[in-house]
């Protein structure tokens, strides 16, 4: 059932929240690939209109929520970003469960049943499902596709929850939010909204989720298509961050703080934390050679003995365990603290994100 039926009173199953931000090219797709799902009650969408300066977006919202039963339309005044997008959405939601979506992806048939299927079998505070990731080219034209999945399985003591917690994150499908659901009367509960910090919103947000979750439920299926545009120099991942390490940084020390309280702070943990962790200080390091950090190579040697020295990587560094051969070849040189081997790599890196982007984004997928 897509929507409300006319004459619906009962509370939708399920709020589909959608931040709408100079998408006008990509909304009408992503919400017909709401509107077609099936094998579940009734839903709603929130399409959270958040002040977009194309002229196209904000009109395009109206009047698709005036067309489509069970669409309704929020706005902004002005522009508040995705975090504060994402909170007026769970503000306005309805539904038992609330699910965040980018206005510039595709739900895959099927997920909303398998949904309600898990909500009716486990009565889950948080569900995960896999995602199919899309690289486009600067044209638009599909480069090529890969699925990012998880094995199933349904965890409810705070050990097994938080050893699945780290497992996702390896498999970076812990740090979105469009790939889970979530029940909204536990956000509320217990205050949950998505912080205002510019990189590492979903990843704080869903840690919160997995400390009260009560039951995590992880499905396999690639269900959400998640669309990466190579080359957008307008994206996260290309433009300059100043912060873009003490963000991260932020992020591994939530995940570690998560494994402590749930008494699984052991050396598997360790282990995965400090490969992710020396992964977050290369990407770093090669970010420093952008001319806006202003850094000379000097500099950049004194932040790596900076580094070196941080609670956190000689906690971490040392512990490192990646799988992946260029991984692993980075958390070596770490260990050693390798400084000239590091900031030649980080050369590397830094010249094949500039020129051949397409390849760099797939070694950066060995984890």
């Amino acid at each position: 059932m897509s929507g409300f039926r006319e004459g619906e009173k009962a509370a939708p199953f399920l709020s589909v929240v959608m931040p709408c931000y100079n998408v006008a090219a990509f909304l009408e797709e992503a919400l017909e690939s709401v509107l077609a799902q099936d094998g579940c009650p009734p839903f709603e969408v929130v399409l959270v209109e958040d002040a977009s300066p194309d002229g196209a977006t904000a009109p395009l919202c109206r009047a698709l929520a005036a067309a489509r039963a069970g669409v309704r339309c929020c706005e902004h005044a002005e522009n508040k970003g995705l975090s504060a997008a994402r909170n007026t959405g769970l503000s306005a939601a309805r539904g038992e469960y609330v699910l965040f979506m980018d206005a510039d992806d595709r739900l895959d048939p099927g997920l909303f049943g398998a949904l309600w299927e898990s909500v009716q079998e486990h009565a889950p505070g948080m569900v995960v499902f896999g995602a199919k990731e899309d690289y486009y080219t600067e044209a638009g034209e599909l480069s090529y596709s890969r699925d990012v999945t998880a094995a199933p399985c349904v965890c409810s003591s705070p050990e097994d929850i938080a050893r699945e917690a780290l497992a996702l994150e390896k498999g970076t499908l812990l740090g979105y939010a469009w790939n889970k659901l979530y029940r909204r009367t536990f956000l509320l509960e217990h205050g949950l909204s998505f912080p205002d910090v510019g990189l590492v919103e979903d990843i704080l947000f869903n840690v919160e989720a997995v400390r009260h979750a009560g039951v995590l439920v992880v499905l396999e299926g690639p269900y959400y298509r998640y669309a990466r545009r190579l080359g957008a120099q307008k994206s996260l991942t290309a433009r300059y961050l100043p912060h873009y390490f003490e963000q991260n940084s932020l992020r591994v020390e939530a995940m570690c703080d998560l494994c402590r309280e749930s008494g699984i702070y052991d050396a598997e943990a360790r282990g995965v934390l400090g490969a992710i962790y020396a992964r977050y200080a290369l990407s770093a390091l090669w970010r420093n050679r952008d001319p806006r950090a202003g850094l000379s190579r000097k500099e950049r040697a004194e932040w790596l003995d900076a580094f070196f020295e941080f609670p956190l990587s000689r906690e971490l560094v040392l512990a490192a365990r990646p799988e992946g051969a260029f991984a692993k070849a980075s958390a070596f040189l770490f260990r050693h603290r390798a400084k000239r081997l590091l900031l030649a790599e980080a050369a590397v890196v830094d010249f094949a994100n500039r020129h051949v982007s397409s390849l760099f984004t797939r070694a950066r997928q060995s984890r």
